[in-house]
């Protein structure tokens, strides 16, 4: 029994910081990048540069990459070393 709640609280204690992280990660996005919008999992380089108004959706990994504005990048899609224009849609698990 003890172990069994000793197993519990490690698993609380190991998912806070999990949130915690991510949370942290998405503030230091949004401070370097506040014309993008990042949905949960999105990341992005520090070598990239967009213009106002970008989505990156879900779980999108983009590094070395410039963007136009209003463009969005689909759910799981891993974009590098690409310059992206203006007013496009990528769709989903895009692979560049």
């Amino acid at each position: 029994m003890i172990s069994k709640l000793f197993y519990i609280l490690k698993w609380a204690v190991s998912s806070s910081r999990v949130f915690y992280d991510n949370q942290k990660a998405e503030r230091e996005l949004v401070a370097r990048f506040p014309k993008v919008k990042f949905m949960p999992g999105a990341y992005a380089g520090n070598d990239c540069n967009f213009e106002e108004n970008v989505v990156i959706l879900t779980n999108a990994r983009l590094s070395s990459t410039r963007i136009g504005r209003r463009t969005y990048v689909g759910a799981h899609s891993s974009v590098n070393n690409t310059i992206i224009g203006r007013y496009c849609s990528l769709g989903s698990e895009l692979m560049s």
